[in-house]
């Protein structure tokens, strides 16, 4: 377990820091003084020439201060590289106007790069990279490439400010052509890349350094990062008795599919059977029913009025509500269209429900503008968004989602009061209560559609044995990913399809199963 602060959080922390008296350039400078008291530490003995690889942001400020020191104060021969040319914001653009006329300043050229640097950096001694810091999504330019390849090939130690330049201090993916580092200064507080197992490698040696921001204050914005282990789910999963029944294991309610989307409900009632559910109810539009029930035997079905378009309506509700009634869970959403009769339906029946429902797909997207039905719901909820529904209900784009997940799926949680699974590389679990999990299974494979339709049949089922939501949601995330990891290793991460992980799963589920 590490505190961590988000990309987001953390610039919503400097400008409480700054609202409260202090100010980006106290904090600009006392960033660059702890990289400085570092990197003496770690290399002041064997620095000779020191290239300080500076951006036009805050992170090349950082830089800025800490080529400055090593200039005045060990007398080290400096070369600050421009990556992006001189800063123009404040406070950096101060910073660098202020530097030492030690310093020998270095402009990046647009072409024949290798030759410049060959001729200005051929003798460098060790590197600073203070070129994104945080700031850093996407993939790096093509100049920004290759320099970063010339000087990895100088085999210099490196130390990075904050977070290397390359990888996405949230997310932990990196470009191809990152500077690795030795030594990463972060500061504040670890960020999330710090404790997310495909990414903490690459950071060499991680020193968090304070900047001075009071402590109070940084406890308001850290988060509990939590990675979902093995143990963890050992811990969980339900167990299975000998003197036991259909009974035992509980009764799901799915409510998913339409017409043309037969598929998403299968995959759901599959995978939560294979998961253990002890019964499974599937209602379901007249039109997909003979359809589905030659495709799962082991189902009860309950074909319901479907209108023209073939996805249900509000003539359905009085027998949802009796169907619901006696069940242990219900899943909701898998194919089941966004018909405004269908959202007609949903809005109605979803306030009657008590226990636990996961929505997931357009269970979610019904739900768009409506995101105070979702907090009023007296059933606990889980909600298996991607980031595309993740940002219809938080009403902002993807690429909002994608550049601050932890952000993304902390708000989702406080805003309606259940358990969220942000789904992507390195899904994220959040809790109402404020914690944030982090799964480090799985792999490309996955990205297929119907593999979030076997991933809310998983949660759902173990939702309905018994387990309680959050933990129903770790348990199915990171089985999910690690039968998707066997199914890969069986038939390749291009060829496998969602039907094929569900036989993986159940050797998986051989290995975590628990008898009283």
């Amino acid at each position: 377990m590490s505190r961590v602060i988000s990309v987001g959080d953390m610039r919503r922390l400097e400008q409480a820091a700054v609202n409260g008296g202090d100010s980006y350039a106290a904090l600009m400078k006392r960033a660059g003084e702890a990289t400085f008291e570092a990197f003496s530490e770690r290399f002041g003995a064997s620095a000779v020439h020191v290239a300080v690889l500076c951006g036009s942001g805050n992170n090349g400020g950082d830089g800025f201060v800490t080529a400055s020191l090593l200039a005045t104060r060990r007398a080290v021969r400096v070369s600050v590289l421009l990556m992006d040319g001189e800063p123009t914001a404040q406070p950096a653009a101060s910073v660098f106007s202020e530097l030492p006329q030690e310093v020998r300043k270095l402009y990046l050229p647009t072409e024949e790069i290798a030759s410049f640097l060959d001729e200005e950096l051929s003798n460098v001694s060790h590197v600073v990279d203070a070129v994104y810091g945080i700031g850093f999504h996407g993939t790096l330019s093509a100049a920004h490439r290759e320099t970063f390849s010339w000087f990895s090939k100088r085999r210099c130690p490196v130390l990075a400010v904050d977070v290397p330049s390359g990888m996405n201090a949230d997310s932990g993916m990196c470009d191809p052509y990152m500077l690795r580092p030795d030594v990463t200064v972060t500061f504040t507080a670890n960020k999330p890349c710090a404790v997310l197992e495909s990414a903490r490698t690459l950071l060499g040696e991680t020193i968090v350094a304070s900047v001075g921001i009071d402590e109070l204050l940084c406890a308001s914005y850290e988060t509990e990062l939590i990675p979902i282990d093995e143990e963890l789910v050992r811990a969980t999963m339900p167990r299975r008795v000998d003197d036991s029944h259909k009974g035992t294991y509980g009764s799901l309610l799915s409510v998913c599919g339409s017409y043309g989307m037969a598929g998403a409900a299968l995959l759901a009632g599959k995978a939560a059977l294979r998961s253990g559910v002890g019964l499974l109810h599937m209602a379901l539009p007249s039109a997909i029913y003979s359809l589905a029930a030659g495709a799962l035997w082991e189902a009860v079905y309950h074909p319901l009025p479907n209108g023209k378009l073939g996805s249900l309506d509000e003539r359905s509700l009085e027998s949802l509500g009796m169907l619901a009634a006696g069940k242990t869970a219900v899943l909701v959403g898998c194919g089941l269209s966004t018909h405004e009769d269908t959202r007609a339906m949903l809005h109605a029946w979803l306030p009657t429900l008590s226990v636990p429902a996961v929505l997931d797909a357009d269970g979610l997207n019904l739900m768009k503008g409506h995101i105070l039905l979702l907090k009023a719901s007296e059933a606990p909820l889980i909600l298996t968004p991607h980031p595309a529904e993740a940002a219809r209900l938080l009403d902002q784009t993807t690429a909002d989602v994608e550049r601050d997940r932890m952000a993304a799926v902390k708000s989702l949680s406080e805003q309606t009061g259940a358990v969220v699974v942000l789904k992507g590389h390195r899904t994220l679990v959040a809790s109402p209560g404020g914690a944030v999990y982090v799964n480090e299974t799985g792999c490309s494979g996955l990205a297929t559609g119907g593999s979030g339709d076997v991933l809310s049949g998983m949660i759902a089922s173990f939702a309905a044995q018994g387990v309680e939501p959050l933990h129903a949601a770790l348990c199915g995330v990171y089985l999910h990913g690690a039968a998707a990891e066997m199914t890969a290793a069986r038939l390749s991460e291009t060829g496998m399809m969602p039907t094929d992980l569900l036989e993986d799963l159940a050797c998986l589920l051989s290995q975590f199963e628990m008898r009283e």
